[in-house]
């Protein structure tokens, strides 16, 4: 009777040893589930962020290297031949096109302009200050009324007033000309 014992002492010992090793295989096979989905889970979305993000940073490259198309002509190329008095173009930078109301209200203004610097390069701290540029712009075209724009010299007295809001707004004279590529009223 005392071998029956010990014989189910030995088998209760081994099965209560069996199920702690089960429960530890368990606890370690849910617990190494959990941090893969967890990786998962932030892996995916980090992943395609970065893809996005790098494809918008292609489109800004590829967007400022079409803006760059237009530099400057003549400054570098001794072989150009020009008339007696007659400048290279500087680098020219086209501004997005503005639309705006007149002061009016009885028509619009649709304008694309385009900025020429007196010398071969945009200067940098043209970049900087595009957003107030392009504001004060807005302001100065809106503040204009029909008859401001009818007369046979109206045209050039604008391209003055925009030349002259643009090297005030840079606090330099960068901007030698301008140049309309779109002028539309209704």
């Amino acid at each position: 009777m005392a071998e029956k014992e010990i014989e189910e002492d030995i088998k209760d010992s081994k099965g209560d040893v069996a199920a702690p090793k089960k429960r530890k295989v368990k606890l370690y096979l849910l617990v190494s589930l959990g941090v893969l989905l967890l990786i998962l889970a932030i892996g995916i979305p980090t992943a395609i962020y970065i893809i996005k993000t790098n494809a918008a940073a292609g489109e800004l490259a590829a967007d400022a290297a079409q803006t760059e198309i237009l530099h400057a002509e003549g400054w570098s190329d001794p072989e150009d031949e020009y008339d007696e008095g007659e400048e290279p173009l500087g680098a020219i930078y086209p501004l997005h096109t503005f639309v705006v109301n007149l002061a009016d209200n009885k028509m619009y203004l649709r304008c694309q302009i385009q900025l020429e610097f007196s010398g071969e390069t945009i200067p940098q701290r043209f970049y900087v200050r595009q957003v107030p540029i392009r504001d004060a712009l807005i302001k100065l075209l809106g503040s204009l009324e029909q008859e401001d724009l009818s007369g046979p010299s109206s045209k050039e007295d604008l391209k003055d007033k925009i030349k002259e809001t643009v090297n005030t707004v840079l606090k330099r004279e960068e901007v030698k000309k301008v140049y309309f590529t779109q002028f539309i009223t209704q």
